[in-house]
């Protein structure tokens, strides 16, 4: 099928896509370290259906951090992408089900992971598995490891696991992308290769925030960062 996205894609997000894709026979689960502003949840319902296009009665569990971020930037994003996409192949919020169905027959089923919420992506089978700002989810490794990695063993399937650097630094996400890292499983982004932000308010990020600050490190430059040692003081990145 014809990448409807193709050309809505900014350059780092088919980067992304690229790398996403081309060690699929190598790894389950691939990370994306990225900034704000990068279009991350954009990134993952764009993934989601491709493969909900390419395959009737596809399932896709999508797991983000909290409820209040499923209404407030997850309905709204998808909505907005089905609206740039073909009449036919337009997948609608369905609330009863907590999900995006697609014509065919496709879902994308999502779930805020707070309060248990994440027992709803729980299911027979999955065909990709999605972790939007997985940083911020305080149960990963229960999400991952126990909710979503046994639907994609028997189907081939993949966990897309997506976040800006978590904060405070001890959270599984960042152990699990340092390890990526190292395996060449894991695709990092700064605000400077998010090309659709205007240069201008780039500089106002950084600004504002201090060149050198945790959270200009963190939030923008998508590193992972330990504000205040014991000791001198200084900040330094992990």
């Amino acid at each position: 099928m014809t990448d409807p996205f193709s050309l809505r894609m900014h350059a780092s997000a088919q980067k992304a896509h690229d790398a996403f894709h081309a060690c699929a026979d190598r790894f389950r689960e691939f990370y994306i370290r990225a900034p704000r502003k990068w279009a991350k949840s954009t990134f993952c319902l764009q993934e989601a259906s491709l493969v909900c296009w390419a395959k009737p009665y596809a399932r896709v569990p999508y797991a983000a951090p909290t409820k209040e971020m499923v209404k407030e930037f997850i309905i709204p994003i998808g909505r907005e992408i089905m609206e740039g996409a073909p009449k036919r192949l337009r997948a609608e919020w369905k609330p009863s089900e907590s999900a995006f169905v697609y014509p065919n027959g496709s879902r994308v089923i999502v779930a805020g992971c707070d309060l248990g919420g994440y027992k709803r992506l729980r299911g027979p089978k999955a065909d990709l598995c999605i972790v939007d700002e997985a940083g911020f989810i305080d149960e990963l490794d229960t999400v991952i490891n126990a909710v979503l990695l046994g639907q994609v063993i028997t189907t081939g399937g993949r966990i897309l696991i997506v976040s800006t650097p978590a904060d405070p630094p001890a959270h599984p996400f960042t152990a699990r992308c340092r390890k990526a890292q190292r395996d060449g499983n894991e695709f990092h982004a700064t605000i400077y290769d998010a090309t659709h932000i205007p240069m201008a308010a780039v500089d106002e990020y950084k600004r504002v925030l201090g060149g050198d600050s945790p959270a200009w490190r963190r939030e923008y430059l998508a590193e992972h960062v330990v504000e205040r040692l014991q000791g001198d003081g200084h900040d330094v990145g992990v």
